[in-house]
């Protein structure tokens, strides 16, 4: 089974895989000042050619089992709003990082949220994984709203752990285990939100 063909769907957002016609609105969305201010890996300013170079890498990492990643998009209108993924999935810990960002027009609407929670129960349900985990800058209070309202909890501080803005940040570390679900997960035996029934999930990305 090919998974870079998978859809989630929630009750307002369509998370899909990029493609390249997306750049333009990813450079438009991502290239915002207070989404560089508040991710360690988004520049500013960010440009349409920095978006194309990102978009071209996920085939393959898709293909090697390596992330998810996808557009987030309104169920309604298709339009894009942002992007969340799992990276790092590593298949010999059942572990995976999860990363996300939504355009600031889209913001304290619940839609960092609701993707999130989509994500965390496809790596559950669908890819097998025991553990997520992610890594906020500190001081970022919305996304630490998100992972919590999605059953994060806080793990640790790495201290002075990145350089950005011309000083040392500190890293907060939020993790989730299988038995810790998400609100809205699927119970174990239904069918997950992007279609893969549960027996076939160890399938997807192990072989």
């Amino acid at each position: 089974m090919d998974p870079s063909g998978t859809v989630l769907i929630s009750e307002r957002l369509r998370l899909r895989p990029f493609v390249m016609e997306d750049a333009p609105a990813v450079a438009g969305l991502a290239g915002a000042r207070e989404i560089a201010r508040c991710t360690t890996r988004i520049p500013h300013p960010y440009q349409e050619e920095m978006a194309r170079e990102w978009i071209s890498t996920h085939a393959g990492g898709w293909a090697r089992r390596e992330h998810a990643i996808f557009a987030v998009s309104q169920k309604d209108t298709e339009s894009l709003i942002g992007a969340v993924g799992l990276e790092k999935i590593h298949r010999e810990f059942f572990h995976a990082e999860i990363g996300y960002w939504i355009g600031v027009p889209f913001w304290n609407r619940g839609f960092g949220t609701e993707a999130v929670a989509a994500v965390v129960t496809y790596g559950f349900s669908t890819l097998d994984l025991h553990r997520i985990y992610a890594r906020i800058m500190s001081g970022n209070r919305g996304s630490a709203k998100v992972l919590e309202k999605c059953g994060f909890s806080h793990e640790g501080t790495m201290k002075e752990h990145v350089y950005k803005n011309g000083k040392f940040v500190d890293i907060e570390i939020y993790g989730i285990l299988t038995d810790e679900p998400a609100p809205g997960c699927n119970e174990p035996g239904k069918e997950s939100s992007a279609g893969v029934s549960m027996s076939s999930r160890r399938e997807l990305f192990r072989s």
